[in-house]
């Protein structure tokens, strides 16, 4: 939180915050469970309280301001916690790890357990020091795991989803999808979002992670004593010549 003293103006960044699966091996093997999981994730909820409204919440890998966003599209991976019951969880347990020096994160994981044990399957939350976090990742000691990544301003996956990708820590591996994030990268701008929807289609169907929301980015001024302000990534003084002081 903020002190009362202060006026917040927010801006959006590329800073997404998501659950991650272990695809090759366990319950996560199965794109139907990722899918249902993804579905009980409460992402209003944890942008508007465990990152106290400084996040923007999202079902897919790109900003809800980008023109690539698609939300019908995203409306399948929509808030829906009753298709877990239908699901035979009962001797089903799944870790999840959070690196607990970040606490809004740790908010976020403990929310999405929660949920998921409500449901019927045991998810045991695992809060590591970043270290054991990350080594946790590297070896695969997991099954569900919370983390943040800064994607780059196209919204590249890369490094998150090629094969042997340095966070691609799920170990997912699927031609097709790969082709379809080749093909975004080298889109000319007329059919740039026509590529992004497809890859976003097939992001949604075998949902190798999960996206919940995109974190802010905020400037903090004295209540009062300034308007005007138009922060974006990267130059919170954009306009700077509109600024008023009162």
């Amino acid at each position: 939180g903020y002190s009362g003293s202060y006026e917040t103006w927010d801006y959006a960044t590329t800073s997404m915050v998501y659950l991650g699966f272990h695809t090759s091996n366990g319950l996560c093997k199965s794109s139907s469970v990722r899918q249902t999981i993804a579905r009980a994730i409460d992402r209003e909820s944890i942008a508007q309280v465990d990152f106290a409204r400084h996040a923007v919440p999202s079902a897919l890998p790109v900003h809800p301001d980008s023109p690539a966003y698609d939300a019908q599209l995203a409306q399948t991976l929509s808030y829906a916690p009753e298709q877990l019951q239908e699901l035979p969880f009962h001797n089903w347990s799944l870790t999840m790890i959070v690196n607990s020096e970040n606490a809004a994160r740790v908010a976020a994981a403990q929310r999405i357990t929660e949920q998921l044990n409500a449901a019927g399957l045991k998810v045991p939350l695992q809060k590591m020091p970043f270290e054991d976090y990350t080594a946790a990742l590297k070896a695969g000691s997991f099954d569900l795991y919370l983390a943040e990544v800064v994607l780059t301003a196209d919204f590249d996956l890369s490094d998150l989803l090629l094969t042997g990708a340095p966070l691609n820590y799920g170990n997912w591996s699927n031609a097709e999808m790969e082709t379809a994030m080749q093909t975004m990268r080298s889109a000319p701008d007329l059919v740039r979002i026509s590529a992004a929807q497809n890859l976003y289609t097939l992001l949604c169907e075998q949902v190798p992670i999960a996206p919940v929301c995109f974190k802010n980015g905020s400037v903090l001024t004295r209540w009062g004593q300034l308007t005007g302000l138009e922060p974006i990534r990267g130059n919170v003084f954009y306009h700077l010549e509109n600024w008023k002081l009162s």
